[in-house]
């Protein structure tokens, strides 16, 4: 199984198609947050970005790959599933 590491990227929150939480990173590869719709078990400080907004939020994820993969049907990249364990927001310029 991968291990851990910190991705820069953005979250957005997808609807319609699970997994709802997708963080696209500075790479170009997806990642799928294991967690339900409702946001439980996301960290705090992600929580706090994320409250209230429609809009991507950027920052450092550390995120922990379980090494299943997935897609969906209108868009055939690879979704890497992982667990995010923290979120440090970027930094306003």
């Amino acid at each position: 199984m991968p291990q851990c590491r910190a991705v820069k990227g953005k979250l957005q929150l997808w609807n319609g198609w699970p997994p709802a939480y997708r963080i696209r990173a500075s790479n170009g590869e997806i990642y799928g947050l294991e967690t339900p719709d409702t946001g439980d078990g996301l960290p705090e400080t992600l929580k706090v970005a994320i409250a209230g907004r429609d809009d991507p939020v950027y920052g450092t994820f550390t995120l922990c790959p379980t090494g299943a993969i997935t897609s969906v049907p209108y868009d055939r990249r690879q979704i890497h599933l992982a667990r995010l364990t923290a979120f440090t927001p970027k930094a306003p310029k």
